[in-house]
């Protein structure tokens, strides 16, 4: 922020995917410091992702949690956005795709309940696409979307006074 490129009264978070996961767990697991927030086809909700699956991506779960999410749902919990999804403080816009295998719609329909819930400022936009890929005009609708959405929810910077290009009293 010493640098200028950064204003510590206008911090947002944007992520796809992995990314959007932790832009989701870290709006809702730190709400002071994060003023928007932008998740693209995010992890949202660790359990109900399992239960809608690829049974690929289950055995990775099961792996990596140790065990499924009736076997050991804390550790689901702990590491799921929507446990935290309540506390976000910053608007939130939620990109995500109804035939994705990766992060499914349900678990994305889950995190928004506890957002809505919770009274927590969101918008949210729906692809007809899967995880992967894009075509040109979805991502450009992403784009443009995520930049409307951020030119209203962060703070305008103030306007420098430039420097007179004539010092007084030449």
């Amino acid at each position: 922020m010493e640098r200028g490129i950064g204003r510590a009264d206008a911090v947002g978070l944007c992520g796809t995917s992995w990314g959007g996961y932790l832009t989701l767990l870290a709006l809702g697991t730190r709400p002071d410091l994060w003023h928007a927030g932008v998740a693209v086809k995010p992890l949202a909700d660790c359990a109900t992702a399992f239960r809608h699956s690829t049974p690929a991506l289950q055995a990775l779960d099961t792996e990596l949690f140790g065990g499924t999410p009736d076997e050991v749902p804390e550790a689901y919990a702990h590491a799921s956005p929507s446990s935290y999804a309540a506390a976000i403080r910053a608007p939130l816009l939620l990109v995500a795709a109804r035939r994705d295998e990766k992060c499914p719609p349900e678990q994305v329909e889950a995190y928004l309940d506890v957002l809505r819930a919770g009274g927590v400022a969101h918008e949210l936009m729906w692809l007809d696409s899967g995880h992967d890929g894009y075509d040109g005009a979805d991502h450009l609708a992403v784009i443009r979307q995520s930049l409307r959405f951020l030119g209203r929810g962060l703070p305008v910077a103030p306007v420098r006074a430039e420097p007179s290009p004539h010092p007084e009293g030449r």
